[in-house]
């Protein structure tokens, strides 16, 4: 996760030709982005609520076994959020929390 954040950052600097050591989180926030940890948090929640309301009942029933898993408890606290929320709030809980880490 860490290399390909250092990436995504990477691809910042080279746009706006910044040099290597220098920061880009404020500009992520300023141009109203997330930053890719968050973005991946982001994506993996918005899918497993897509899933979540599948009408697939093998689907469905797959994914309500892994929502039991360490691995999904840990992104559903990272946001903040709860299985019943929105992708709206999802969405929204996850840019305000990486909003609140750079300031």
């Amino acid at each position: 996760m860490q290399q390909l954040s250092a990436c995504w950052n990477s691809v910042y600097r080279k746009i706006f030709q910044y040099k290597p050591w220098t920061s880009v989180r404020q500009l992520i926030c300023y141009l109203d982005r997330i930053n890719f940890e968050h973005l991946f948090f982001q994506k993996k929640l918005c899918f497993l609520h897509s899933l979540l309301s599948c009408n697939n009942d093998v689907v469905s029933s797959v994914t309500e076994i892994f929502m039991q898993t360490d691995e999904c408890i840990k992104a559903y606290n990272f946001a903040s959020v709860q299985l019943c929320d929105s992708k709206n709030k999802i969405r929204h809980c996850i840019t305000e929390k990486y909003a609140d880490s750079i300031y």
